[in-house]
């Protein structure tokens, strides 16, 4: 993507402690302070991506893998929900409510029952629409970032970087004042990608607590939420 680079990015965390930009950001002899100011880079960077942006959440519908009834996340995925309703009745037939899912090793967990096996749910419209509807929270990379959230994450870094090698608390209130306003900016870019408002957004919930439709039921028979699986 267009816009502020990785190496741009460190040279102005350089920069801002008063050191010398490098050429290159590969390749044997890097200087304790570049790696350095690559570590705190990719620790922001990541930090910067947890809340959820509106470029690194995104909707898929996942098939079942057959071999061991697991259902696979991406490898850059740190968080899952189900958009699939999902409820869960323990073996006496009390309702548990919506099944709360969790990623373990590389593959959706069921909380709720503590298991990896979703073979009991693969049924009905799960099957129709060809899988499970997941929404993803991933780790993107610095230069696959927007703009935005590179100049948020970049003026953050160097904020840290600085304190950690020179502490000077003068130059800290300075960046600190800068790292808020492309904290702003970042925000109210992801707001606006995000376009979110009370009677059409991303959380068809929402969009449900507003049509009143009391008591709310789901699947084939409900043209709503057929709809929103994409079944009509």
């Amino acid at each position: 993507m267009a816009g502020i680079t990785q190496l741009e990015a460190i040279n102005y965390m350089l920069v801002q402690a008063g050191e010398q930009p490098v050429t290159a950001l590969t390749g044997t002899g890097l200087g304790t302070d570049t790696t350095m100011s690559l570590f705190i880079l990719d620790v922001v960077t990541k930090e910067a991506q947890e809340r959820g942006l509106d470029e690194n959440v995104y909707e898929q519908i996942v098939p079942l893998n057959l071999t061991d009834n697991s259902i696979p996340v991406p490898y850059n995925a740190i968080d899952a929900y189900t958009r699939d309703e999902l409820r869960v009745t323990d073996s006496s037939g009390e309702s548990k409510g919506q099944m709360n899912v969790s990623i373990r090793d590389q593959k959706l967990y069921n909380v709720t029952e503590q298991t990896f096996d979703f073979s009991e749910y693969n049924t009905g419209d799960i099957v129709t629409q060809g899988g499970f509807r997941l929404v993803f929270k991933v780790y993107l990379d610095f230069d696959d970032l927007n703009p935005t959230t590179k100049r948020l994450i970049m003026e953050e870094s160097a904020r840290r970087y600085q304190l950690a090698t020179q502490g000077d608390q003068a130059v800290d209130s300075m960046m600190s004042q800068r790292a808020q306003l492309s904290r702003i900016n970042s925000r109210a870019n992801d707001f606006n990608n995000k376009g979110r408002n009370l009677f059409d957004g991303s959380d068809p919930r929402r969009l449900f607590a507003v049509d009143r439709r009391f008591p709310y039921y789901y699947g084939t028979d409900n043209p709503v939420d057929s709809a929103r699986r994409g079944l009509r």
